[in-house]
């Protein structure tokens, strides 16, 4: 189950043009002329989204770089440090995945504000889920803590979470998370057998 959780994830990046050329690799040639930040942005770091992707892309306030992805990166950033060690490591993955999701955008000079936005918004489920392939335990699933839970809530603002665009994620996000969960009941993993606190919260909204 736990394998057919991480197909999910895979089909939903692979689904959308833009992450999907990311997982099927972003030749370093295709982004010559850029910073090596911009080429592999830089874990911990929130610049990208300024000195890179709003470079290219001038959406300015209204866009996504501009307008959420830093903002929120730069507020997440500043919650971490409250945040026990488990969530603090899916920060600092979650922040990257997200940006690494963008890179790709970084080949076209002509990429519209719009498509950079909704190319950015189907990027979290996945990032939140399964920001890094490798260690699968790092995901939003399988944070338990009720002290990160509320820094990661209230971290959201409340006009942005209720969006009509949010509430779609969150219900990809649960999805993905049931997989998870039910294959630790069945299978008896170290992880805790008992729905997630975050998405026992989220769940109504979908």
């Amino acid at each position: 189950m736990r394998d057919l959780a991480s197909l999910l994830v895979l089909l939903l990046a692979l689904s959308h043009p833009i992450t999907g050329a990311l997982l099927l690799d972003v030749s370093p040639s295709e982004l010559e002329g850029y910073p090596e930040g911009c080429r592999t942005p830089l874990a911990g770091s929130c610049s990208w989204y300024h000195d890179c992707l709003e470079q290219v892309h001038p959406c300015g306030e209204e866009g996504y770089a501009e307008g959420y992805g830093l903002v929120y990166c730069r507020r997440f950033k500043e919650r971490a440090e409250a945040l026990d060690e488990k969530g603090r490591t899916w920060v600092n993955a979650t922040m990257l995945c997200l940006q690494n999701a963008l890179v790709p955008f970084l080949r076209s000079q002509h990429a519209p504000c719009d498509d950079i936005l909704d190319a950015a918004f189907d990027s979290h489920p996945i990032c939140y889920t399964q920001p890094d392939p490798s260690r699968p335990d790092v995901s939003i699933c399988y944070l338990f803590s009720p002290w990160d839970i509320w820094n990661i809530l209230t971290t959201v603002k409340v006009a942005d979470l209720f969006r009509p665009r949010s509430i779609k994620q969150i219900a990809q996000v649960v999805k993905i998370c049931t997989a998870y969960y039910t294959h630790d009941i069945v299978g008896s993993s170290p992880q805790s057998p008992l729905l997630s606190p975050l998405s026992s919260l989220l769940s109504p909204l979908v």
